[in-house]
């Protein structure tokens, strides 16, 4: 699913900026607009890139950007990823200012959520 391979284009970890380049490696608007991207396939793009987020390939505004877009592309209502996105883009409010370990926190929480989520299904 996630063809994308950081070392090939990248010597270091995917940051906001390079979130472009990410989206049209896997077709993310391409398959938007077909209506292809289920609530699952967009879960699992989320659940890919917080794994990657843990062994450092990808940054934290690189997450938070990308479950922004996911949030705008989102073809049905999900509670788990809506709460997944909720919890990972409220971190960049300043009114929600977090220390590194509650942000630490809400990385795992929402990779582990969608994780339990994808394997019922």
């Amino acid at each position: 699913m996630d063809k994308f391979k950081r070392s090939n284009i990248f010597s270091k970890p995917l940051k906001a900026n390079d979130l472009e380049v990410y989206l049209r490696s896997i077709k993310f608007d391409d398959r938007s607009k077909k209506g292809t991207l289920s609530g699952k396939e967009l879960k699992r793009i989320l659940l890919v890139n917080l794994k990657k987020y843990f062994r450092g390939e990808v940054t934290q505004d690189f997450i938070v950007n990308l479950a922004s877009a996911i949030y705008e592309e989102s073809p049905e209502e999900d509670d788990v990823l809506w709460t997944a996105i909720c919890q990972l883009t409220e971190i960049s409010l300043p009114r929600f200012k977090k220390a590194p370990s509650q942000i630490e926190k809400i990385f795992r929480s929402s990779l582990e959520m969608l994780r339990k989520d994808l394997q019922k299904e």
